[in-house]
C-alpha cells in the first residue's frame, strides 16, 4: 500500500533513537524501524524498498559498517542511500563510513534541523 511519502528505514537497536528519528520524519516519510542488521535485511526483502536508511553503527551482532557493505553488495540495494548516525565522531569512523558506501554521516544528538526536507526553512 502505497502513501505517496518517501520510504525510510532506520535501523537502531535503541527504541529511544528509532523514536526520536520517527517523531522528526513521521510527518513527511513513511517509515520502517529495524533493532538490527539482520532485521534491516528482513525489511529489505519486503516489497517496497526504502527510498533512504539511516544507519546507526554500533549495533551488537552486526555492526552498522558491516551492514551498510552488505547492503552495497547487493545489486537490489546498492543504489539505496545509506546514512550513519552515530555518537561515534572521530574523523576515522566518519571515513570509514564512507569507505563502506554512505551517502553521508551524521553525529548524535541529533538536531532535528539536520533531518528537514528544506534546509533554508524557517
Amino acid at each position: 500500500m502505497s502513501t505517496g511519502k518517501p520510504t525510510i528505514l532506520i535501523v537502531d537497536d535503541e527504541s529511544i533513537n528509532i523514536s526520536i528519528l520517527m517523531s522528526f520524519l513521521k510527518s513527511d516519510y513513511r517509515i520502517i524501524a529495524a533493532k538490527s542488521g539482520e532485521q534491516a535485511f528482513d525489511r529489505l526483502t519486503d516489497e517496497i524498498l526504502p527510498d533512504i536508511i539511516l544507519l546507526d553503527v554500533v549495533m551488537p551482532d552486526m555492526d552498522g559498517y558491516q551492514v551498510c557493505k552488505k547492503i552495497k553488495s547487493n545489486p537490489v540495494t546498492q543504489h539505496i542511500p545509506v546514512i550513519f548516525i552515530s555518537s561515534m565522531n572521530n574523523h576515522l569512523d566518519e571515513t570509514n563510513g564512507f569507505e563502506m558506501g554512505a551517502a553521508d554521516y551524521i553525529t548524535k544528538p541529533i538536531s532535528p534541523r539536520c533531518l528537514s526536507k528544506s534546509q533554508n526553512s524557517p
